[in-house]
């Protein structure tokens, strides 16, 4: 009962320890320089029979786990943290790509716009020459005298994008009229002066340093893109290749910081020139039919 502390330090070797103390005891017990020893101290009553159990842990090896428990909430609060800047700047991407799309549907819409009043005023002046031609002021005296082919070598402006006759059927898309396009979508076909044109190619250096162009779509019936034709584009993000696209020049891609993905449709490209993809992401995603997988990963590598 005269017990006032009980102290013990550097045991080794022991696991396990429990001590007596009477059941009046106001003794304090403690471990000193000793680590993962579990201590238990029991007490027993006047006639020395085992009255109870008190289990205390060893406070160096409470007080590590605490530590242990304080770093691992900051960390967990830290991960949060770090979460909810990630939401953020994906919420504020998500809001900037919105605006781009809304963008580009109005460019299309005035695109569609401006195509319809040239098939307008195309259907206007062929239906004035049918009307000469009946009246008897075209001396043919045949409807078909009233479309007239097209000079090969010719520029003619439609819509936003210039073309080159380049045949009697076909026409190269040289570039467009100005360099704010923010969407370029070459299509298949064209009609110049009531004929219908097939367009098979994108031209040297068409939409080269085009710094606002951000999306570029290549109709199916393009066979051939030239040198550079959407170099130095530096806000381009995603091109879509059509899927009859055999040749594609060198540097087509160069320099375009921005570039995400490149779709290509076809498996048909034989050819790629050097360094098409000099300066983009290494990160950008390109996809390709799966039979063309193993063909293409060989023909871009040196395209870089």
């Amino acid at each position: 009962m005269d017990v006032t502390d009980v102290g013990i330090e550097k045991v080794q070797n022991i696991y396990n320890l429990t001590i007596y103390v009477p059941k009046e005891s106001t003794a304090e017990v403690y471990l000193t320089g000793i680590e993962g020893v579990k201590l238990e101290i029991r007490t027993y009553s006047a006639n020395g029979e085992d009255d109870g159990v008190q289990s205390a842990q060893n406070e160096a090896e409470q007080t590590q786990n605490e530590a242990e428990q304080t770093q691992n909430e900051a960390e967990q609060t830290q991960n949060e943290a770090s979460q909810t800047k990630n939401e953020a700047e994906q919420t504020q991407n998500e809001a900037s790509q919105t605006k781009n799309e809304a963008e580009q549907t109005q460019n299309e819409a005035s695109q569609t716009k401006n195509g319809a009043e040239q098939t307008q005023n195309e259907a206007g002046q062929t239906k004035n020459g049918a009307e000469q031609a009946q009246s008897g002021q075209i001396k043919s005296g045949n409807l078909e005298g009233t479309v007239s082919q097209a000079e090969v070598g010719s520029i003619h402006n439609l819509g936003s994008l210039m073309y080159k006759v380049t045949s009697e059927k076909t026409v190269t898309v040289t570039g467009s009229k100005g360099k704010n396009l923010k969407k370029v979508s070459v299509p298949a076909k064209v009609t110049i002066e009531g004929k219908s044109y097939m367009v098979t190619a994108v031209g040297k250096g068409a939409f080269k340093k085009c710094s606002k162009l951000i999306n570029v779509t290549i109709g199916k019936n393009v066979k051939n893109i030239g040198n550079e034709a959407f170099a130095n584009c530096t806000k381009l993000e995603k091109v879509t290749v059509g899927k009859n696209v055999t040749t594609i020049g060198a540097k087509v891609f160069a320099d375009d910081k921005k570039l995400k993905r490149l779709i290509l449709k076809g498996a048909k490209i034989n050819k790629v020139g050097k360094k098409t993809l000099s300066g983009v992401p290494k990160k950008v995603r390109i996809t390709a039919p799966k039979k063309a997988v193993t063909k293409y990963t060989k023909l871009l590598k040196g395209a870089k």
